[in-house]
């Protein structure tokens, strides 16, 4: 099959519960301090994240039913599809936000691409918030924290060369969520509040 991978019988099942009343999204969202450089930004996702290659990869779902459902990648990927900034109206606060993000939650992923987006909402306080969501058949809660991480340093004044870790060859891998991609650390959750902040800066 070349570059076609089939999904995975748990990747299937969280595809086949997607409907228009029922997203299945994993969604998470990153609030900062300060404002940040939205090129920057991007260069992070492009070097960091998109190392991984499900994030290049969108979902083909054959007209006939008893034929799987394959990754494929995507001919046409353009970062910029996936990547949107947004103004949070006045006054920019929690309450708005919430209602933008609950706004944006309910609003499904372009199943022509790869099943992930990212929205900056800028003028939320003094900050602003990153809001990232998958398709849960490519990851779950676990993995979103991870991937959160894989946009992070401690130092503001690291470097844009990735530190996360590699994806793992093919044949260690069981084909379930990408949450197996990865090498977790000791406490994931724990990391990624001493880095938020510090997020991108």
């Amino acid at each position: 099959m070349g570059n076609l991978e089939p999904l995975s019988s748990v990747d299937a099942a969280w595809l086949g519960m997607e409907d228009s009343t029922n997203l299945m999204m994993v969604s998470g969202i990153l609030t900062l301090e300060k404002p940040i450089d939205f090129n920057r930004l991007k260069q992070v996702l492009e070097t960091r994240m998109l190392q991984f290659r499900r994030f290049r990869q969108r979902v083909v779902q054959p007209k006939l039913a008893i034929t799987p459902a394959y990754w494929e990648d995507d001919p046409n990927f353009d970062i910029n599809t996936h990547l949107l900034r947004v103004a949070l109206p006045a006054p920019g606060d929690q309450a708005t936000l919430q209602e933008m993000v609950s706004d944006i939650m309910s609003t499904p992923l372009d199943f022509a691409k790869p099943l992930w987006h990212v929205t900056v909402i800028e003028n939320y306080g003094e900050g602003c918030a990153i809001m990232t969501r998958l398709h849960h058949c490519i990851a779950d809660g676990m993995a979103l924290v991870m991937v959160l991480l894989s946009m992070t340093d401690f130092s503001p004044n690291a470097k844009h060369t990735s530190d996360r870790p590699k994806e793992e060859p093919e044949e260690n891998r069981a084909g379930g969520p990408i949450t197996a991609r990865f090498k977790r650390g000791s406490s994931a959750v724990t990391r990624l509040r001493k880095r938020a902040r510090r997020a991108v800066a």
